[in-house]
């Protein structure tokens, strides 16, 4: 089916550096994009970083279930020991998209989830039955507890490594109302339970967006929209950015 976003505003949420390809996709499909980010992300040295990957070998399969976390693995870990030594390991990932951000610095997943999602993928891997095999899993600050909580529920050897934190950006509160009121919204998208929580923390009234259509990437950020009272919600059958703007193509559709 053809993407036709007919012109309909669409507000762009996630930190500026993923916005602007986000935005790019609106454009060619005939969206109008509307920019207000409502993180940063930014590095955050774990206090056993050195140690861990001191010992990096000895993890059978790296655990990623985001973007963020592949970039900032791979570029720190390049300041501690050879990257080479990381050629044969096993590598899981949520998603395509994340796939492939790993695929930038010259890896392939290993293991990939049926659903991209964090508990559809510890669930898929622990049924897969790799007990004996040990795992690193490298992640953000406000990351899930869902993989570390069913690997340590099943007695899974696994560590946690984390390399980022997000941070609220509250220089943009004025901008993000001013566009809820003035710039005629009409869907909102939401990539990651952080950049929602950011949103209802900033949003001067709530009431606003009731009459807008709230379009998020997974079932996981649905669900941190959802506990905020919202049931306007757009989920997509494939998590990820085209997939979210098939499912406002559709919905567009739908309304006639």
């Amino acid at each position: 089916m053809t993407i036709d976003l007919q012109n309909k505003k669409i507000l762009v949420t996630r930190a500026e550096n993923q916005a602007q390809y986000f935005s790019r996709k609106i454009k060619k499909f005939g969206g109008d994009p509307y920019q207000v980010p409502l993180i940063k992300i930014r590095y955050l040295e774990d206090p056993n970083f050195q140690e861990v990957l001191r010992k990096v070998q000895q993890y059978d399969w790296l655990f990623f279930t985001s973007a963020n976390s592949i970039e900032f693995f791979f570029n720190l870990s390049s300041s501690y020991f050879d990257i080479n030594l990381l050629a044969n390991k096993k590598i899981a990932v949520v998603g395509q998209k994340t796939n492939e951000a790993l695929n930038r610095h010259g890896h392939q997943a290993t293991f990939i989830p049926t659903t991209y999602n964090a508990e559809t993928m510890v669930r898929e891997f622990l049924n897969m039955d790799y007990l004996a095999e040990s795992i690193l899993f490298v992640r953000g600050k406000r990351s899930s507890d869902i993989i570390p909580t069913s690997l340590k529920k099943a007695k899974h050897n696994y560590d946690c490594l984390t390399v980022y934190e997000t941070a609220v950006l509250t220089e943009n509160r004025v901008m993000l109302n001013q566009a809820l009121i003035d710039e005629g919204i009409d869907y909102i998208t939401f990539t990651s339970p952080s950049i929602v929580n950011a949103f209802f923390s900033l949003s001067d009234d709530i009431g606003q967006i009731e009459e807008k259509q709230i379009v998020c990437i997974g079932t996981t950020t649905a669900q941190t929209v959802i506990e905020q009272g919202v049931k306007n919600i757009l989920i997509p059958e494939v998590f990820t950015i085209e997939g979210m703007l098939t499912e406002i193509s559709n919905h567009i559709a739908q309304k006639g």
